[in-house]
This record gives C-alpha cells, sequence and structure tokens, in this order.
C-alpha cells in the first residue's frame, strides 16, 4: 500500500476499513504477502501506531516509545504525520519517542471519535537483508502515569525466492492481466518499454536477483514509460507500488 502522495507539505494516510480491532495497535506498510508477510529487501517500510483513550478520563500526555528493529536503519527514519501536534526524538538504544504534551484526549466514554490519536513514519531496512530475516516491533503507549500499553507485534520477512516463484507461475510473457501492467519487450537487450493502465500514480522498482535496487521511477503515470536496464544480463523483477497494492512482474535482460 502506498501512502505518500508527492507533496512535502501533505501527507495521506490510507487503510481497509476493518472489524472490531484492538485500538492501540501498530501496522506496517506494505504489509507484504501470505500470513508471513513476505516483502523484498530493501524496500522502505511505513508504520502507523494507533492509540486510544478508553480509560475513564481525559489523557493529558500521551508518550510512545518504540526500539527499533536491529534490521532497520536507524539513521534513515523520518517521523510524519499524525493526528495531534507532538514532539520526537531518538535516544538510548535505537529508541524513537514521540510525546504529545496537552493532548487533551478525552476517555472513549465521552466522546468515542476524538479518543483516537495516530502517528506514522518511515523507515530503510539494512541493506541487502537475506532471506528469511524477520523484521519486527512492537512499541509502548504511556498514558500519563498509567503503565504502558504494549501494542501487537508487526513482523515482515525477507523472501526473494517466494517472488521469484510467483513471477513463474503467474506471469507470462511480461503480462499481468489482472493487475493491468505490460512489459516489453521481455527478453530484452536493455531498452523495454512499461504500459501501466493503473487508476492511481505509483511507485516503480527494479530489482536483481539479489534484491538489490537497479532502477527506480517515484509518481509514474497512467501510459507507456520507456526505459534502459545498464545492468548485466540475467533476471531482474519489477515492482510496482500504488494505493491499490503492489504488482511484481520478471523481466530478464539477454
Amino acid at each position: 500500500m502506498y501512502l505518500d502522495d508527492g507533496d512535502p507539505n501533505t501527507d495521506i494516510y490510507c487503510a481497509r476499513v476493518r472489524g472490531s480491532y484492538d485500538p492501540n495497535d501498530k501496522r506496517g506498510f506494505p504489509s507484504g504477502v501470505t500470513e508471513q508477510h513476505f516483502i523484498l529487501p530493501n524496500e522502505t517500510i511505513e508504520y502507523i501506531i494507533r492509540f486510544q483513550n478508553t480509560g475513564t478520563d481525559t489523557a493529558f500526555t500521551v508518550v510512545i516509545r518504540d526500539t527499533l528493529d536491529q534490521d532497520l536503519d536507524i539513521y534513515s527514519v523520518r517521523s510524519g504525520v499524525s493526528s495531534h501536534n507532538y514532539s520526537f526524538r531518538m535516544f538510548g538504544p535505537r529508541i524513537l519517542e514521540w510525546t504529545f504534551e496537552h493532548i487533551m484526549l478525552p476517555d472513549s466514554n465521552t466522546n468515542q471519535p476524538l479518543s483516537n490519536g495516530f502517528v506514522t513514519f518511515t523507515v530503510n531496512q539494512r541493506p541487502n537483508l537475506p532471506d528469511f530475516t524477520s523484521i519486527t516491533n512492537s512499541p509502548a503507549i504511556y498514558f500519563d502515569f498509567n503503565d504502558p500499553i504494549i501494542t501487537n507485534e508487526t513482523s515482515h520477512v525477507i523472501n526473494r525466492n517466494y517472488f521469484m516463484r510467483r513471477t513463474e507461475v503467474q506471469l507470462k510473457n511480461g503480462i499481468d492481466e489482472e493487475n493491468s501492467v505490460t512489459l516489453f519487450p521481455n527478453p530484452t537487450n536493455g531498452s523495454f518499454s512499461i504500459n501501466y493502465k493503473g487508476k492511481e500514480n505509483a511507485d516503480l522498482f527494479l530489482y536483481n536477483a539479489s534484491g538489490k535496487i537497479v532502477l527506480q521511477r517515484k509518481q509514474i503515470l497512467k501510459g507507456e514509460l520507456n526505459l534502459t536496464l545498464e545492468e548485466p544480463p540475467g533476471i531482474y523483477f519489477l515492482r510496482i507500488n500504488s494505493i491499490s497494492g503492489s504488482k511484481v512482474l520478471k523481466l530478464v535482460k539477454q
């Protein structure tokens, strides 16, 4: 799922509507595929941490502390959009902290809609993580002087082979009919085109067989895009991320 709208002064959060859930939780995007949440290496991950005052009185201060996984690059952390004003700092052993001073968050019995809040941040993986690397996180949320609420644990697993096998089975001749993407010629000697028919702007990433990004384009539009791959012959994987989800196609350079 793609959460950035390209405007440096505006950010948009989009998510699937769900049924009952813990109002204090953390989620990561892309969410990954299968129950193991497989993703490719070198992808940026965007997290959202949500909180709700389910107590019996107004919360004056909310603090979120999240210890970053060792396989994420702490120097790439960018704190993003939120429901309320906050201060942010990084300290200690990879601890991220958001403080919402004077938030005056009503309890859910008094005002259910206004009892909720959230904050987002983005972070890069460490370069070229090996397959089956597990990336997990579970923040603590403090409401005033109460004991912390520990959220669910998010999880992503690096798995190049899964995407390689899936593209071998699902994609033929570079055409993904369900997701309206055409890649041609394939195989290619270097120059190739992408015919993207998606309704939303998207980001494009081309990976080599080791999972390294060798080419990328941001905010591509509906239509045809001509590209040149200046890399050695081999198998490459094209990933297109939009609000609707992700599409992965295989490209062969002869």
